[in-house]
């Protein structure tokens, strides 16, 4: 009987092409434009790969464990992609755990005659999976605050035009609310 790691390995393309399927089914019920699906089979086929990666070298199947280093910081960046591309995080933590309802038929064909082993691979998948939807949930808040930041950096610079009309003497609208920092920056 195959391993985890071998099984999604030699079920590549397969479960690619459901777990595409599942990702355009969830955006058409979000009636959300459905994306090139050569771009997003080129990232889910990241993802698959260093998930094997990961399930091949790890003491421990948990995204915690160094061999899923990759896979984790590949995740991240997604997530800060999918952030700026103003997709929601509901929405990007379930491209994640897609994957899971993805992996159950080939778990089920593999395993489905050792229920323990059944029950001890998808939890495994499921575990990996709910891991990874949570680190894309924190790196796509933190990636939302920095577009925050930067928008807010950016309305300041524009919030306080400033006319000089003399010397010593400028004329200057003041929309909106005063606070600290932007007097401070009235006062620059």
């Amino acid at each position: 009987m195959r391993s985890l790691a071998q099984l999604i390995e030699e079920s590549r393309e397969d479960l690619l092409k459901v777990w595409m399927d599942i990702v355009l089914g969830n955006r058409e019920e979000q009636k959300l434009p459905a994306r090139p699906s050569g771009a997003d089979a080129v990232g889910m086929g990241v993802i698959l790969d260093r998930l094997i990666a990961g399930l091949q070298r790890a003491a421990q199947p948990m995204i915690q464990d160094p061999a899923f280093a990759d896979l984790v910081h590949y995740m991240v960046d997604v997530s800060a992609a999918r952030a700026r591309e103003g997709y929601s995080p509901s929405a990007t933590a379930r491209f994640v755990m897609s994957l899971k309802t993805a992996s159950a038929p080939v778990l089920a064909t593999e395993y489905g005659g050792i229920p323990e082993r059944w029950r001890a691979e998808t939890t495994v998948i499921d575990d990996i999976m709910d891991q990874l939807a949570v680190l894309t949930f924190e790196a796509f808040v933190v990636a939302r605050e920095e577009v925050i930041t930067h928008q807010s950096q950016a309305m300041l610079e524009i919030s306080t035009p400033a006319l000089r009309i003399w010397k010593d003497v400028v004329m200057m609208p003041l929309v909106g609310v005063v606070d600290t920092r932007r007097a401070q920056h009235i006062m620059e």
